[in-house]
């Protein structure tokens, strides 16, 4: 996901310069791969392989038929942006509805998880409302001072979708070694130290109720 994000953002940057089948079309293509390779990951984490995956691709196709026609056949820097947000927004729901399918381990970075989809919600479809409010634009870099303030903030959730990521692991492999000290590896039953923590817990309600 971040190496398709990194490549997207890095094309977009020589707009101009290359062709604009690499810049427009290839770019954006990477981009939402990269939310597409995102979901994917989501799902192995949430034991739910392939979830999504048809509608992941249709909006992938759709936003990718969409920049063409935006590109060559009836050229415009706005409707791009547009096309590019609802595609970017639907995906982060799906990512969303994803993360909500189950009641997992890993609770706090799931969670945070789930917000920095539904901020990327709202900042994609700001993008796409300015877009529609200010018209066409000449140049998709030069596109003035608020869409420069949506494009530092898609960079702001890649860079917080790598951070949680390591969180939602790290949280992920402690609970794994909770679960293995307290398990015993041959019957998969709960071992003497488990029993130990329920006694300790059991004790003080027997007290106070003594």
């Amino acid at each position: 996901s971040q190496i398709l994000v990194a490549t997207g953002l890095e094309l977009v940057t020589f707009r101009t310069v290359i062709p604009d089948f690499v810049s427009v079309i290839v770019a954006n293509a990477c981009i939402i791969g990269s939310q597409i390779a995102t979901q994917e990951g989501i799902t192995r984490y949430m034991g739910k392989e392939g979830y999504l995956r048809k509608e992941n691709w249709a909006i992938w196709s759709s936003m990718l038929a969409g920049f063409i026609y935006f590109t060559y056949v009836s050229p415009s820097v706005g409707n791009r942006i547009v096309v590019f947000s609802i595609a970017a927004a639907t995906l982060s729901l799906l990512s969303i509805i994803t993360l909500k399918t189950r009641t997992a381990d890993g609770d706090a970075p799931r969670r945070a998880l789930i917000a920095v989809f539904f901020l990327h919600q709202c900042l994609t479809m700001y993008r796409a409302l300015v877009a529609i409010l200010q018209g066409g634009y000449a140049e998709f870099l030069n596109s003035g001072l608020l869409q420069a303030w949506g494009m530092i903030g898609a960079a702001s959730f890649y860079a917080s979708l790598s951070l949680i990521f390591f969180w939602l692991i790290a949280h992920r492999l402690g609970l794994d070694s909770q679960r293995q000290a307290l398990t015993d590896p041959l019957t998969g039953l709960s071992n003497r130290r488990a029993m130990d923590n329920v006694i300790g817990d059991l004790l003080p309600t027997t007290m106070e109720r003594n």
